[in-house]
């Protein structure tokens, strides 16, 4: 979709799209007769169980990983829970490298993917042009995602006898 820019794909994007095509007069008209929960082209979100989802992606061949663990809110030892669970699901790598990690996010992550046995694999939350202060592999601050994590991440696959 050219509106979208780069970004991922969303209702306003579409919204927009109806505008220019003349289907509607204003976006709230759009979302009202098309978009919205009651409209003709609603569709309800599909929501999987992480479980499920860490097994289907790793029943097709992916490298699966836990994405900014240090964002998510829970009592103390429930991310160690979470990851042992994935990780029997088929969990691979954690995140630790992400543009709203601190140094110290970084460092716990670390310490939990060798407590866990897991990879590590980085993000800069690249989304698009919406957010103009963050590259591919170059995120907030200092945080630069080197070629080094996905080479290592490909030694793992190599190591287990998955295709890279």
């Amino acid at each position: 979709l050219a509106t979208a820019k780069g970004e991922s794909v969303g209702r306003p994007h579409i919204a927009e799209v109806l505008l220019r095509k003349g289907y509607a007069k204003n976006p709230r008209e759009v979302f009202k007769e098309y978009l919205g929960c009651h409209g003709k082209a609603y569709l309800p979100k599909e929501v999987l169980e992480p479980e499920e989802s860490v097994r289907l992606l790793a029943d097709m061949g992916a490298t699966v990983s836990l994405a900014h663990p240090m964002l998510w809110k829970g009592p103390p030892g429930w991310i160690d829970t979470q990851i042992g669970r994935l990780k029997d699901c088929g969990l691979n790598a954690i995140e630790a490298l992400h543009s709203e990690h601190s140094e110290a996010d970084v460092r716990a992550c670390l310490a939990l993917a060798k407590r866990f046995g897991l990879g590590v694999s980085g993000g800069s939350d690249y989304h698009g042009e919406n957010k103009p202060s963050i590259q591919l592999g170059k995120g907030y601050g200092k945080l630069r995602v080197g070629v080094d994590v996905l080479d290592s991440l490909r030694e793992r696959r190599i190591a287990e006898g998955l295709p890279v």
